[in-house]
């Protein structure tokens, strides 16, 4: 029996009217139906399967059989009975189970799942790859969602002009970076401007200039940031993220990290850190990285911190740094045993920091460590204030 695309576009909803209507436009082939829409073909297939479940079709569904079960009630289990013959079970007594509770809450689910799944794209490996290199890509405050006003504090910003700062300098670094197999993508928390509607920190209630809802900032951030994991995996064999709490976004951080997890969770190059720590730890042979944020404790303490948290760690290594933002500007501490650098970041001021004077330097900084425990080059992709919002031209030849 034939499938009725409109008796099944009846039992649709959102994604499953995409699907189903992709499926019977591509001649009913999944295959087609998945390339025109960017993906799987098994979620072509089970969208049709189960909107022809709740719509209680006769027939066989690619030798899933239905059956009508009763308007607004779908198949969820089948009871059956029968018996052996020549070794072959024959049955010959099939009904179905129904929980319309269940249902719904599975289709949910399924639904939403559908959304990510397969979407993330397939980049080819590259070919060169050194192994004893380590890339770190250091990426400070970007602050999407903040507004500035040009005759208030000098410059423009907002989130289409941050969305297309971060693309430009991410695009040069890689252009310009060794082609290390591993890379590291850290991005020092306040990433997102603000944690929810109100626009005010969570800690101290401060009113913050806001460029857009939580929800539309939050999926922009979370496609740009996947955006630049795209890139790396196009120079860099293995790309590691690292999404750290700011004071600014410590909730939307979790769900950034979460975000990207789900859409790279196919992908065996790509590894999206979850610790819901302050700070992180990695070490690259002889060389110890800690990444936090910077507003929970003093820079003057991280180095301490570093050995009595992770003393094996510390131990194995000979150069150890502990790397933060917040501040928004550059600095370096000297301590026992290592250096704290802080990081500056491609957001300019907002009003609040223009009234008290703040100024700093706009960039992006890759560093490179070798497994013998040296840092062995660096690259900085810097903005200008007037290049804010015209960084096409602001670095180097290293365009991605």
């Amino acid at each position: 029996m034939m499938l009725d695309k409109n008796i099944l576009l009846e039992f649709c909803t959102g994604v499953q009217i995409d699907n189903v209507n992709a499926y019977f436009d591509n001649d009913c082939v999944y295959a087609r139906a998945a390339k025109a829409l960017g993906k799987t073909p098994r979620a072509i297939k089970n969208t049709v399967k189960r909107a022809a479940k709740r719509a209680g079709v006769s027939g066989d569904v690619d030798g899933f059989p239905t059956m009508p079960v009763g308007e607004g009630r779908k198949l969820d289990k089948m009871t059956y009975t029968g018996k052996v013959v020549d070794g072959q079970i024959v049955v010959d007594r099939v009904w179905p189970r129904t929980s319309p509770i269940l249902d719904s809450i599975d289709d949910a689910i399924k639904e939403m799942c559908e959304c990510v799944a397969g979407r993330a794209p397939k980049i080819r490996v590259p070919r060169k790859s050194n192994s004893d290199l380590l890339s770190v890509y250091n990426m400070g405050d970007l602050h999407m969602g903040m507004h500035a006003w040009n005759q208030e504090v000098g410059v423009d910003f907002d989130l289409q002009i941050a969305t297309g700062d971060i693309i430009n300098s991410m695009s040069d670094l890689i252009g310009r970076a060794n082609p290390s197999e591993t890379c590291i993508l850290i991005n020092y928390g306040d990433a997102i401007h603000f944690h929810d509607d109100t626009n005010q920190t969570k800690g101290h209630g401060h009113s913050l200039d806001s460029d857009g809802r939580v929800f539309k900032v939050l999926g922009i951030a979370c496609e740009v940031m996947n955006k630049c994991v795209e890139m790396a995996l196009q120079k860099h064999k293995k790309v590691v993220v690292r999404n750290v709490k700011g004071n600014h976004d410590e909730e939307l951080a979790m769900a950034l990290a979460y975000q990207m997890h789900a859409w790279w969770r196919n992908e065996k190059r790509v590894t999206i850190e979850m610790s819901p720590a302050d700070q992180w730890f990695y070490q690259f042979g002889k060389v110890m990285l800690m990444a936090t944020h910077g507003h929970n404790m003093p820079p003057v303490k991280m180095i301490p911190f570093m050995s009595a948290k992770e003393p094996k760690m510390w131990g194995d290594t000979i150069l150890r740094r502990a790397l933060h933002g917040h501040f928004h500007s550059k600095s370096v501490i000297e301590s026992l045993g290592g250096k704290v650098e802080g990081f500056s970041n491609l957001a300019p001021n907002d009003a609040w920091h223009a009234s008290k004077g703040y100024l700093s330097e706009l960039e992006c900084v890759l560093i490179e460590y070798h497994v013998c425990g040296k840092e062995v080059g660096r690259q900085n992709y810097m903005l200008h204030q007037e290049e804010v919002g015209n960084s096409d031209d602001a670095g180097f030849l290293g365009k991605f």
